[in-house]
């Protein structure tokens, strides 16, 4: 029986192994660099990679930035320093840091294929007062989702996400992040996290008048944490028009 060559994982018939350059590893070992067993990156570049550049890789400490596709130490954003309370990074389908914040989901996309799906990358916060709702699906043979509602409706993609059949789809909702199965405890601890916070989707309480709860909303609004185009849609609520 064969062995992989870093780290001496028995390796047979069945075993789950990344083809390299010059010879197969573990996928244990591939996972450690960013090469998820079974994903459209490994099957495509994996083999554009040696064994010994692998190993030094997990030596080092590093990892294949999965979206630029070319070896480099990841750097976390600079938010991430203070008042987060969860993180997690999704190398594929697309490179995105999800984080939630004391007061907000923060998306951060990275990379030519976030450019190219989304028509854009950079940093992406929804404050969880102007989420309605989240919608999640684990990933298992396909890639898992989740999707933060918001009162102003999905705010739609500028790239290839609204074209032909990814109109319909997650690709085209600036909210929504894809993941793949490795990543679902994470997310799901994200999801539960954030869903108590979320307070648009709630009736008034019977104490507080119509008007006190439009002086509320009026205040984010002015402080620019909601837009106004959710002010309106929350006015409407309130008032019954």
């Amino acid at each position: 029986m064969a062995t992989c060559p870093i780290d001496g994982t028995k390796i047979g018939i069945f075993s789950k192994v990344i083809e390299l350059k010059d010879g197969k590893i573990c996928s244990d070992c591939g996972k450690k660099v960013g090469l998820v067993y079974g994903s459209s990156f490994e099957a495509h570049h994996a083999s554009e990679f040696t064994i010994s550049q692998i190993s030094e890789l997990i030596n080092s400490g590093q990892r294949i930035n999965i979206s630029d596709q070319h070896v480099s130490t990841v750097q976390t954003p600079s938010y991430l320093e203070d008042d987060v309370q969860l993180f997690v990074e999704i190398g594929i389908p697309e490179h995105v840091f999800l984080s939630v914040t004391n007061n907000a989901v923060v998306i951060d996309r990275k990379g030519i294929r976030s450019f190219a799906n989304r028509g854009k990358t950079g940093t992406q916060k929804i404050p969880f007062q102007s989420i309605t709702s989240i919608e999640f699906k684990r990933g298992g043979i396909s890639h898992g989702q989740i999707t933060f509602h918001t009162l102003g409706g999905d705010d739609k993609t500028a790239g290839f996400g609204n074209q032909g059949l990814w109109a319909n789809g997650v690709y085209n909702n600036n909210n929504s992040i894809i993941f793949d199965a490795s990543h679902n405890d994470k997310i799901q601890q994200i999801k539960d996290l954030v869903e108590p916070k979320i307070g648009l989707n709630t009736q008034p309480s019977q104490s507080v008048s119509p008007a006190d709860e439009l002086r509320k909303f009026k205040s984010l609004l002015d402080d620019g944490i909601i837009t106004q185009e959710e002010f309106d849609t929350k006015k409407k609520q309130i008032l019954g028009i």
